[in-house]
């Protein structure tokens, strides 16, 4: 889902945190700041998001952060705060070689892998994230 945060309110506060979890490092606020976030250039993505970067820059690029039970991805707008947010169970991951591409329902982001092992790192922690969070639902 995408969301505008220039008027963040409790309810939308709630519905993200309800998609995407808490955070994994105190203290649990919904900021471009946070610690842990991965910036990353954007290869190719829906022409939404093209058209929201856009017209605030010309440099495609995003801040993912991994929550508990998703991703945030921050675009960079200035002007702006506008955030993605993909619940894990909704996400597919697709690994090229010098990209990363993630789906979610009509959402296309492709990453440019840029540093191989800060990228190997986000994609560690983003699939031992997302596990921690699938195993709750399995069924013995």
């Amino acid at each position: 889902m995408l969301f505008n945060l220039v008027n963040l309110d409790t309810a939308m506060l709630h519905q993200i945190k309800d998609l995407v979890g808490n955070t994994l490092v105190p203290p649990d606020i919904i900021s471009p700041m946070n610690p842990g976030l991965e910036v990353f250039t954007l290869i190719d993505a829906d022409e939404e998001i093209i058209a929201i970067i856009n017209k605030q820059s010309e440099i495609l690029n995003c801040k993912i952060e991994i929550r508990k039970q998703g991703l945030l991805i921050w675009l960079d707008v200035s002007e702006e705060s506008v955030v993605l947010a993909f619940p894990y169970r909704l996400i597919s991951i697709f690994k090229g070689v010098d990209y990363l591409q993630l789906y979610c329902h009509s959402w296309r982001l492709k990453l440019l892998i840029e540093d191989k092992n800060i990228s190997q790192k986000f994609q560690q922690s983003l699939l031992a994230q997302r596990a921690i969070n699938q195993s709750q639902y399995d069924i013995f």
